[in-house]
């Protein structure tokens, strides 16, 4: 009976940690993207929660750092995600595809 309690413990955990795991990822990406930061997250098992952000002229990259922490023994298993997303300036993106588009038509009317 100990050692089944015990394997449903450690799923348990195991579990969480996968939770935490994707609910940090999502939420790195959603603040990402809305560039503001949003309330301190409340997950299952997880201690110390760090956070890294950095919102530049380029990229904004969000970090999130944890720990499940294990029922016994002091163990924890540590977990980082991390979104990055490129700012892009949305008129000269499309005018450089459109460049390049007009380039490779004339590079194919040149070969006929």
């Amino acid at each position: 009976m100990p050692l089944v309690c015990t394997v449903l413990v450690l799923i348990l955990y195991l579990c969480a940690h996968v939770h935490n795991r994707a609910y940090l990822l999502a939420r790195a990406w959603e603040e990402v993207i809305m560039e503001t930061q949003l309330e301190e997250p409340m997950l299952f098992g997880a201690g110390s929660i760090r956070r890294n952000q950095s919102f530049e002229d380029k990229e904004n990259t969000v970090t999130y750092a944890a720990d499940t922490k294990a029922a016994w023994g002091g163990w924890s298993w540590p977990l980082s995600v991390s979104a990055t997303s490129k700012k892009i300036k949305p008129v000269d993106f499309i005018r450089n595809c459109q460049i390049g588009k007009l380039a490779l038509e004339g590079i194919k009317g040149a070969g006929t």
